[in-house]
């Protein structure tokens, strides 16, 4: 008999079939009385599930247990037969094991241990149930809450809106964001946050337009932490307008304060302070003073509230035009510089709009709640209007967390700063940090697109296939025709392997938006796939009507990064613009320098610049600030030519830069170049104080200072000081801290070279292999002179892979 029919035959000879079925027809009883208690008498909604689980593990033991038992459940089969086994001894048929041997399988697997099994189960599932009831979890339809209860937090449902006047529809989420801004724990309970409860609220919901009854709105507040509960509704009349509240307290229902309050439609905010101050004083039995932290202006208020809908469902750039209109109305509304510098965080919007937000933001910041200018502290660094550390911009951000966990926005925000300045700060596992940030983000708003954009990002470059595209799609589906979208679709092609999909995005490259075609840019510099690709984006942004010194900088970096110095001198001469010849012998200086770059056209920049750099300082602050970046590019060329008669006296001129003559971006940086002057002049002196200073330009880098944003050279040089000075740890350590995906990476190759180079030397085989392998990928196709140094790195690395194998 062959195997397949010896199975079938030994399924129907132990009864399985009948087993099966009986057990599937007793299961879906079973579910539907407990699905009958959760709805009935308001068991949380995870209970089900629970008996789901213990059905789907008991399915397996039963049949194990009919197999053994040769029988079904109800012990239909023959009677039982003594039998003698082979040498003439006794077996007993039933358990089919010698007379006093140990049970094995068949002594576990009895009817009387699967049924007492099914019964303990059971058991214990119904005392949770009912620990629970008596607890208050499932009173009125309420679920125990997910998350410990604070009594001082109140979570604000959208309301309820009524009335023949349409236009009211935009009270429903509004009133959540204006009574959370005068519910703000300074004096009395605190309101959760707008973002998480409006979409907590929304995954309740069945169906559009449905009014989400109070056990369930109960059950939200518990979700979200909040030990109160504020459900409202708003009735608009001939005469105006009508708003009632109610706060109740979680879980129990138990009403603790309840309002109304009327007046007309042009006096809605004199309405909501009306309706909070009410509902807190009914609540604490004393008189509360709300500050006035929305705006009296009824235009601001409503494209105000329309923004922060926008902004929530990822419409940035729509986001930022009505936080404009807020503010054309009420320029002092503080919320709306606020949610505009956020929203500029995502899209640049119209010219000046992130310095109109941070202006407005800053202004009224006396007006916004304690959380509030901590989050603004966090976007605009502590030292705002001077500019700060991103050190400091982190530890404010860290602050806003630790303040407001409840708001996806700061969890946003920190996870940004580990994204794009982690490594920058010389920070371990900055990535890692990033993503349970930007998860946590998420996790309390499954909606939220900067961190869904963020996630499929890092998976995509990490290669996880099956995250990309899980994370891609909920991505999509919020947002299948948004502003980034392009970018994600490359992504999760790139890192799924799909080259139909890819070959049909290059096709449509031409009709990428600008920030879709940079985010192909910067994906071919920062992974090692697509160098190609960035380069064709860099060409297409270069041909922009509105192209300018951003697309010249992005194409001529590319060209760098790809070991095509020439070609970056013929982008200079394309974009070069009249009287602009100091400005390009500067960035001849630097590729010598760092790039790869010419050294006789160096050396002719270099005469060029002296007269320019060794005059005393101009008058004119914009002809200034380039004349300290020359005194800088020019003494560093001149120092690593063993000339350093002129570099005290331009450290001097670099130290001397101050406000208000110097804007203060400018004194900073200038700090900073003087600074590594300082240090270098020392290394190639052979000072016995030179360590010193390279320690206190390494100190300073590892801050990633004001000022250096755009400096990318000074860990490079740190790094080479260090390597000049034995410490090749401390040379490895300074060239691994690079900013991470923004803006673009100069000298990028140089970097990796390097780094390859010292993390050999230093026994890194595997960091080795990965910055060879990254410089590899940007250089395809070197020009001819760099064709040799491309050729020693593939030597090398295919070296260390081979030791590696071995």
């Amino acid at each position: 008999m062959s195997q397949l029919k010896k199975l079938i035959h030994e399924v129907h000879r132990r009864s399985l079939w009948q087993v099966l079925g009986i057990y599937l027809v007793g299961a879906w009883i079973g579910y539907q009385v407990i699905q009958s208690l959760v709805e009935g008498v308001g068991l949380p909604a995870w209970l089900p599930g629970l008996a789901i689980v213990l059905f789907i593990i008991g399915l397996p033991i039963v049949l194990a247990t009919a197999f053994v038992q040769e029988g079904t459940p109800l012990g239909g089969g023959a009677k039982p037969q003594e039998t003698t086994g082979e040498r003439g001894v006794e077996i007993d048929a039933e358990s089919h094991r010698v007379p006093g041997e140990r049970a094995g399988l068949g002594g576990l697997f009895t009817w009387r241990n699967a049924i007492a099994g099914g019964v303990l189960a059971f058991a214990l599932w119904g005392l949770a149930a009912t620990a629970l009831l008596l607890s208050g979890g499932g009173s009125d339809g309420t679920a125990v809450a997910s998350l410990e209860l604070d009594a001082n937090v109140v979570a604000v449902l959208p309301f309820r809106v009524a009335g023949s006047d349409p236009s009211l529809v935009y009270l429903q989420e509004g009133m959540v964001d204006l009574l959370a801004a005068k519910l703000t724990g300074e004096t009395g309970p605190r309101a959760a946050d707008p973002r998480s409860t409006i979409s907590a609220w929304r995954r309740s919901l069945t169906s559009d337009g449905e009014e989400l009854p109070q056990g369930a709105a109960l059950e939200v507040a518990g979700q979200l932490g909040a030990g109160q509960l504020l459900l409202g509704g708003l009735v608009g009349t001939p005469s105006g307008l009508v708003m009632n509240a109610s706060v109740l307290s979680v879980p129990d229902g138990a009403v603790l304060a309840e309002a109304s309050v009327e007046g007309s439609a042009d006096s809605l905010p004199a309405l909501v302070d009306r309706l909070a101050g009410t509902l807190l004083a009914l609540e604490a039995g004393e008189q509360h003073r709300l500050v006035a932290l929305t705006s009296r202006s009824l235009p601001a208020l409503k494209t105000y509230l329309q923004g922060k809908a926008d902004y929530r469902q990822g419409r940035f750039s729509n986001a930022i035009d009505q936080f404009h209109n807020a503010l054309d109305s009420d320029s002092t509304f503080a919320l709306a510089g606020l949610g505009m510098l956020s929203a500029t965080g995502w899209f640049s919007g119209r010219p000046g709009s992130r310095g109109r937000g941070r202006r407005a933001a800053w202004a009224g910041r006396d007006r916004l709640s304690e959380r509030d200018r901590v989050f603004l502290t966090g976007l605009i660094g502590p030292r705002y209007p001077a500019p700060s550390p991103r050190s400091e911009y982190l530890a404010a951000q860290q602050r806003a967390v630790r303040l407001s966990p409840d708001r996806p926005e700061v969890w946003q925000e920190l996870a940004d700063e580990y994204f794009h300045y982690g490594a920058a700060l010389g920070l371990d596992d900055p990535l890692a940090r990033a993503e349970s940030a930007f998860r946590k983000a998420l996790e309390l708003d499954p909606t939220f697109i900067p961190a869904l954009h963020h996630l499929v990002q890092l998976s995509s470059a990490a290669g996880d296939s099956a995250e990309a595209r899980r994370l891609g799609e909920l991505y999509l589906a919020q947002d299948s025709a948004g502003e980034a979208a392009d970018a994600v679709h490359w992504w999760v092609a790139w890192a799924v392997g799909d080259t139909a999909a890819l070959s049909e995005l290059r096709d449509g490259l031409a009709e990428f938006s600008g920030g879709n075609l940079f985010r192909v840019l910067q994906w071919g510099q920062f992974t090692t796939s697509g160098a190609e690709d960035a380069q064709r984006a860099a060409e297409l942004l270069a041909l922009s009507p509105t192209a300018g010194f951003a697309a010249w900088r992005y194409k001529r970096g590319l060209e760098l990064n790809g070991g095509r110095p020439q070609s970056a001198v013929r982008t200079d001469e394309a974009f070069r613009e009249p009287g602009s010849d100091l400005w390009y012998a500067v960035v001849r200086l630097g590729d010598a320098l760092y790039s790869n770059g010419d050294s006789s056209a160096a050396a002719g920049a270099a005469d060029l610049l002296a007269p320019f750099a060794d005059a005393a300082l101009a008058e004119d602050r914009e002809e200034r600030a380039l004349q300290y970046n020359a005194i800088t590019w020019l003494e560093q060329w001149r120092l690593w030519h063993g000339e350093s008669g002129t570099t005290p006296r331009a450290i001097e001129k670099l130290r001397s830069a101050a406000e208000p003559g110097d804007g203060p971006n400018t004194v900073a940086r200038a700090g900073l170049l003087a600074m590594a002057l300082e240090a270098l002049l020392a290394t190639v002196e052979n000072r016995p104080d030179a360590e010193s200073y390279v320690a206190r330009l390494d100190s300073l880098c590892r801050t990633v200072p004001a000022g250096s944003y755009e400096t990318s050279f000074t860990n490079l040089l740190v790094a080479r000081l260090w390597d000049s000075l034995g410490d090749q740890r401390a040379a490895l350590a300074a060239l691994r801290r690079r900013v991470y995906f923004l803006s673009l990476p100069d000298y990028l190759s140089t970097s990796l070279r390097e780094e390859g180079r010292l993390a050999t030397l230093t026994g890194d085989t595997e960091g080795a292999i990965a910055a060879y392998s990254h410089y590899l990928a940007l250089r395809p196709d070197p020009e001819p002179e760099l064709l040799g140094e491309v050729t020693l790195v593939q030597e090398e690395l295919a070296r260390l892979v081979g030791e590696g194998s071995q």
